[in-house]
């Protein structure tokens, strides 16, 4: 209902997109918010969209597609910030030790360490791969 009323008011509709494909994937309706996702994606490329569809995916479990947008989002990165990009990095690590696969969240969490070596999340997590991969081996 607050996204409906922030059309009324003249909210931007890219913005109001974005917010309704959250609120879609965060009740459930994946479908949706892929819709939404994607046209947002063909509309405008970059960090924020491509990053949101790779979360989206790896919700529903379609890793290989998820790995490929959270690639493509870090390339359309151009920003001076290294926050974008870090936050992103710590998903995908989150998303890859979620499935299992710790050789990738540990990959993904060395580019963070590279990035934001103080990211603290990053840091506690790439300690929770290493416990992992200790009772893995």
């Amino acid at each position: 209902i607050f996204v409906d009323r922030a059309a009324a008011g003249g909210y931007p509709a890219r913005e109001i997109d974005a917010e309704r494909a959250t609120l879609l994937q965060a009740s459930g309706h994946h479908q949706s918010a892929l819709d939404l996702r994607l046209r947002l994606v063909r509309d405008e490329p970059g960090i924020h969209t491509l990053g949101a569809l790779a979360s989206l995916l790896a919700e529903m479990g379609e890793w290989s597609a998820s790995d490929s947008y959270y690639v493509a989002a870090l390339e359309t990165d151009t920003g001076v910030s290294p926050f974008a990009c870090s936050q992103l990095l710590y998903e995908w690590a989150v998303c890859a030790l979620r499935r299992g696969d710790l050789e990738r969240a540990e990959e993904v969490l060395a580019d963070l360490n590279l990035i934001l070596p103080q990211h603290v999340r990053g840091r506690a997590l790439r300690a929770e791969v290493a416990i992992a991969r200790g009772a893995a081996a």
